[in-house]
């Protein structure tokens, strides 16, 4: 099995200054380093893929840092109990789109 790559686009967007960097970083980490999907850069945020389709989008608001599920894996479990500890985020929204 070969080493996952970071994306260079979605290095910058985390180097960034933000209010959510924090957050960002962390939820980046969780994804990339606890699940097989690999990395990319759409929409201007951080998305993760599996097989090539969009599976998770990190997205940050105004008010509050959201994960937007595309598709829901077995995992989804697990990164939805490591995001519920942080304090500044606060949605996680699920997509199940049939096309």
């Amino acid at each position: 099995m070969s080493e996952k790559q970071s994306n260079e686009q979605v290095e910058a967007f985390l180097n960034k200054e933000s209010q959510w960097q924090e957050e960002y970083k962390y939820l980046r980490a969780l994804i990339f380093n606890e699940t097989e999907l690999e990395e990319a850069y759409k929409w201007m945020h951080p998305c993760y893929t599996l097989n090539n389709k969009n599976v998770v989008l990190i997205h940050g608001f105004k008010n509050y840092v959201a994960l937007l599920f595309i598709k829901v894996p077995f995992w989804r479990i697990n990164i939805i109990h490591s995001f519920n500890r942080l304090k500044r985020c606060k949605q996680l929204v699920s997509y199940d789109l049939k096309i």
